[in-house]
């Protein structure tokens, strides 16, 4: 008797993208937002606590940058794109999302891709379920 086919896991079936490039640009000004706005937290505490001008200064420089970052970030965001679908996997759309998405309660797909993708380097397309594995190398782009 022959045995079973098993089914590959998620981290044996994943595949290699092709330009990694725009979702590690992506992941950083994505990492550089999240820093800010606890930066921001912090100072507004501060303000909170001891309401001195150079906190108000302080509050609306880093106010200002998290604005910077946020469209940096929005910009490169809609750079990384599915190779498959050609959708944007680290923005959240009104599109129909596959049955295998995953999102964390509070945030939605594409911002839970980028929280996934930054801490295991990999992430799943939301619009079509493709795996991606941002460690392996791509042999098409070397031939």
């Amino acid at each position: 008797m022959s045995e079973p086919t098993r089914k590959m896991s998620f981290y044996e079936r994943a595949r290699s993208l092709p330009h990694q490039h725009y979702y590690r640009v992506s992941l950083f000004f994505g990492c550089l937002l999240c820093l800010n706005l606890l930066a921001v937290l912090t100072t507004l505490v501060g303000f909170a606590f001891n309401g001195s001008q150079f906190n108000a200064f302080l509050l609306i420089g880093l106010c200002f940058t998290v604005v910077i970052f946020w469209l940096l970030g929005f910009l490169t965001r809609k750079r990384a794109s599915c190779p498959l679908c050609k959708g944007t996997p680290f923005l959240d759309t009104r599109a129909s999302k596959h049955v295998k998405a995953v999102r964390f309660w509070p945030l939605n797909y594409g911002t839970t891709n980028m929280i996934r993708a930054f801490v295991t380097r990999r992430m799943r397309c939301h619009f079509c379920g493709t795996p991606y594995d941002m460690l392996k190398t791509n042999t098409t782009l070397k031939r």
